[in-house]
C-alpha cells in the first residue's frame, strides 16, 4: 500500500519557509508597533491629567479666589 504522504518539492518547501517567516516577522512588527502605541498611551495620558491640574489650578484662580475678596 501507497503512503498518504507525499513529499513537497522544493519551490514548495522554500515558499512554506518564506510564509513562516513573513508571519514572524509581522508579529515582531506588530509587538513593536503596540509597544510604542502603550508608551505614546501612558505619555498621553500623563500629560491629559497634567493639562487637567493646571486647567483646574487656572480656573480656580480665574475665578474662585477673586470671588473670596
Amino acid at each position: 500500500m501507497k503512503s498518504m504522504v507525499t513529499r513537497l518539492s522544493q519551490n514548495e518547501i522554500i515558499h512554506s519557509q518564506q510564509l513562516r517567516r513573513r508571519k514572524t516577522e509581522a508579529d515582531l512588527m506588530w509587538d513593536k508597533i503596540t509597544e510604542e502605541y502603550q508608551a505614546k498611551l501612558a505619555v498621553h495620558d500623563s500629560l491629559r491629567c497634567r493639562m487637567r491640574y493646571l486647567l483646574d489650578k487656572t480656573l480656580h484662580k480665574l475665578f474662585v479666589e477673586p470671588a473670596t475678596f
